[in-house]
C-alpha cells in the first residue's frame, strides 16, 4: 500500500513537472507566458512609454474581425524584444506589411506570413493610441548577418596595412596622407566592432553600450574625414594652393583645422546621441536604443533615420556639391593649360599633382559614397531587398578598394622598397657605390676575357 501510494505520488510528479516545462517561457524573466499574450519591446521597468490605451484591429480564427481592441485591456504582456535581427513593418508602403493582431496575440500579415510572440514585439506609435510592429527577419535571410560581418572583418587588413604604409613612410605623412589615416582608422575600427556587434558575440551591459557607440562614433568619423579631403581638394583648384605650394608650419595648422572639424563634429552628434539615450525627458521610443535592445541603433526607421542616415545625406550631399564644383574648375583651368606650360612650368605641374589627387578622391567617393547611397535606398525600399545585398558587396570591399588605390601603385612600392632599405641601413650611395663597384668588375673580368 505505502508502494502504492508513493508510485501515485511520483506520477503525479511527473506529470506536473512535464506541464511545467511544456509551457513557453520568457527566458529573460523565467516566467510562464500566458496563453494569450503580446510582446511590448520595450523592457517593464520602461512601460510609462505606452500609453494606457493602444488600439489594433484583432481577427478571431472564424474570421470575425474586431475594430480598435486596447491590447492592455485584452491581453497579458510580455516584456523585451525577442533576441533576432528585427525590420518594422510598414503597411503605408507596402500592402504585403499590412497587419493585424491574432485573438492568440500573435501578428498577421497580408503577405509576410504570421509572427508568433517570440518572433515579434510592439512600440507605441507616434499617432494617437496607435502601434508600431517590429518583426524578426525571416530565417532564409539570416546568413546575410553572418556574412557581412565577415566580410568586414576580411576587409579589416586592408584598412589596416593602408594605415601602416602611410604612417611609417615619411613622405606620404603630409596633409593628404595623415586625413587619409585617420579615415582609415575610423573605418578600420568601425568595422571590427559592428563585426563583433553583428555576430552577437556575448558582451556585458557596459561592453555593448561601449561597443555600440565606439562603432557609431568611428563611422561618422570616417565620413567627417571623406567630407575633410573633398573640402581639401576644393580648396586646392579654389586658386590659392594651385599657384604654390603650402609651408610645413601652414600644413600642420591646416591639419590641426581639419582635425577640430573631423573630430569635433563627430563628437558634437555623439553628444547629442548618448543625451537622447540617457535622458528621461526624452520617450523611450525616440531613443537610439544602443544597448537597450541590441549594441546598434534599434531598428525603427526614424531612429535609424535620424541617427544615422540623416548626417550621412547630408555629408554626402555636401561632397557631390564639392565635386561637381571642382570638375568645373578643373575645366576652366585645363583651357589655360597650355599658357600656364609656357608661363609657370612649376604652376603647371602643381596643377596636375591637385588634378591626379582630385581623380584618386573622387574614385575613393565613388566606392565610398556609392555604396552608402544604395545603403540609403535599401534603407528606403525593404532591408530584405536585393539591393541590400549590393550594398553589403561594397561595403566588405571597400578596404580592399581602398588598399588598391591608395597603396597598390609603382610610386608607393618605390618608397617601401626605399624605406625599408633606409632601415637597413642600405642607403642610396652605398647602393649606387655597390652598383658601381659590381660595373667595373663586370667591365674588367669582360676584358680579361677578351
Amino acid at each position: 500500500m505505502k508502494g502504492g501510494t508513493l508510485a501515485t505520488v511520483l506520477t503525479l510528479l511527473l506529470l506536473q513537472w512535464n506541464q511545467v516545462w511544456s509551457q513557453e517561457y520568457d527566458y529573460e524573466q523565467l516566467t510562464p507566458i500566458p496563453e494569450y499574450s503580446v510582446r511590448f519591446c520595450l523592457q517593464k521597468n520602461e512601460s510609462s512609454a505606452y500609453p494606457d490605451i493602444m488600439s489594433m484591429n484583432m481577427t478571431y480564427d472564424n474570421g470575425t474581425i474586431e475594430p480598435d481592441v486596447n491590447i492592455k485591456d485584452t491581453f497579458e504582456i510580455v516584456y523585451g524584444a525577442p533576441n533576432c535581427q528585427m525590420y518594422e513593418l510598414m503597411p503605408e508602403e507596402s500592402q504585403e506589411e499590412e497587419y493585424f493582431l491574432w485573438e492568440n496575440g500573435s501578428i498577421g500579415t497580408d503577405g509576410s506570413g504570421t509572427f508568433n510572440l517570440s518572433s515579434y514585439c510592439i512600440y507605441p506609435a507616434f499617432d494617437e493610441n496607435g502601434t508600431t510592429v517590429l518583426v524578426c527577419i525571416p530565417e532564409e535571410n539570416e546568413p546575410k548577418f553572418l556574412y557581412y560581418p565577415i566580410g568586414m572583418l576580411l576587409s579589416v587588413p586592408f584598412l589596416v596595412i593602408t594605415f601602416l604604409v602611410y604612417a611609417i613612410i615619411p613622405e606620404l605623412r603630409n596633409l593628404h596622407g595623415k586625413s587619409l589615416m585617420c579615415y582609415v582608422f575610423g573605418l578600420t575600427v568601425g568595422y571590427v566592432f559592428l563585426s563583433v556587434i553583428h555576430l552577437q558575440v556575448p558582451l556585458s551591459p557596459f561592453g555593448c553600450v561601449f561597443m555600440g557607440f565606439t562603432a557609431y562614433f568611428s563611422f561618422l568619423t570616417s565620413f567627417f574625414w571623406l567630407n575633410v579631403m573633398c573640402i581639401d581638394i576644393w580648396w586646392a583648384f579654389r586658386g590659392s594652393r594651385v599657384t604654390r605650394g603650402i609651408p610645413k608650419n601652414e600644413e600642420r595648422k591646416q591639419f590641426l583645422i581639419y582635425s577640430i572639424y573631423a573630430w569635433g563634429c563627430s563628437l558634437t552628434i555623439l553628444s547629442i546621441t548618448i543625451a537622447m539615450q540617457f535622458s528621461e525627458a526624452i520617450p523611450e521610443h525616440h531613443r537610439p536604443g544602443i544597448g537597450v535592445e541590441t549594441c546598434w541603433i534599434k531598428g525603427r526607421k526614424i531612429n535609424e533615420f535620424f541617427y544615422l542616415y540623416f548626417p550621412v545625406i547630408i555629408l554626402i550631399s555636401i561632397n557631390v556639391i564639392l565635386f561637381t564644383l571642382t570638375s568645373i574648375q578643373i575645366r576652366r583651368m585645363q583651357k589655360e593649360a597650355a599658357v600656364m606650360n609656357k608661363g609657370d612650368s612649376r604652376r603647371f605641374n602643381k596643377m596636375e599633382a591637385d588634378r591626379d589627387r582630385f581623380s584618386l578622391y573622387l574614385r575613393l567617393f565613388i566606392v565610398m559614397g556609392v555604396t552608402w547611397i544604395m545603403e540609403v535606398i535599401s534603407w528606403l525600399v525593404d532591408p530584405r531587398s536585393a539591393i541590400f545585398y549590393i550594398s553589403d558587396i561594397g561595403n566588405c570591399l571597400q578596404g580592399f578598394f581602398i588598399f588598391i588605390l591608395f597603396v597598390w601603385k609603382l610610386k608607393i612600392k618605390k618608397l617601401i622598397v626605399r624605406r625599408y632599405r633606409s632601415v637597413r641601413g642600405l642607403t642610396n650611395s652605398r647602393i649606387t657605390m655597390t652598383s658601381a663597384s659590381s660595373s667595373k668588375m663586370s667591365q674588367s673580368t669582360h676584358s680579361s676575357a677578351v
